[in-house]
């Protein structure tokens, strides 16, 4: 089903084995920041997975914390997923593919932020205002996140509304 995702994060290095994960359910979808400086999206299908890659980022892991944002429409091509980066879609890299087979479900796994399920991709850095949505935010609506983190009642009656599935302050914390 389609979906937003959204997080600030303060990268200091790529993380744990050159390559961490800001938000993810692992086994069935992450973002990732990996070598050499690339933000990624994968989605786990039964055949072969959907992923979408940016292309180098130079700034990612210069300190400062920076907006992170997918929207996936729910289906198997690459050009499905749009990422964001301060705000902007970024440029695509090569190293993107289609999502073949079933979609895999992803409501047994738990939501984990700075890492996977297993800890095996620790985030060097710092996290806030992590958001998820069951919906597709346009632009304007994922800068309004960048801008006003705490702003997420994108309904026109408040939280709960305009497919906000959750919202994790997490105010910066080391993770």
């Amino acid at each position: 089903q389609p979906m937003t995702v959204a997080i600030w994060a303060q990268a200091d290095t790529l993380g744990e084995g050159s390559s961490s994960m800001p938000i993810s359910k692992s086994g069935n979808w992450r973002t990732q920041i990996e070598p050499p400086g690339a933000f990624r999206f994968q989605k786990n299908f039964a055949t072969s997975d959907l992923v979408r890659v940016s292309a180098t980022l130079t700034t990612l892991t210069d300190g400062a914390f920076h907006h992170l944002a997918i929207t996936w429409n729910g289906s198997g091509g690459f050009a499905a997923i749009k990422l964001y980066y301060d705000g902007a879609e970024v440029a695509y890299s090569s190293n993107s593919g289609n999502g073949s087979g079933a979609i895999q479900s992803d409501d047994a796994i738990p939501l984990t932020i700075g890492n996977r399920s297993n800890a095996s991709r620790t985030f060097d850095g710092r996290l806030a205002h992590a958001h998820l949505f069951r919906r597709i935010l346009s632009q304007d609506e994922i800068r309004q996140l960048m801008y006003h983190p705490a702003s997420h009642n994108l309904g026109p009656a408040g939280i709960g509304t305009g497919g906000l599935v959750g919202y994790w302050a997490l105010a910066g914390n080391t993770v």
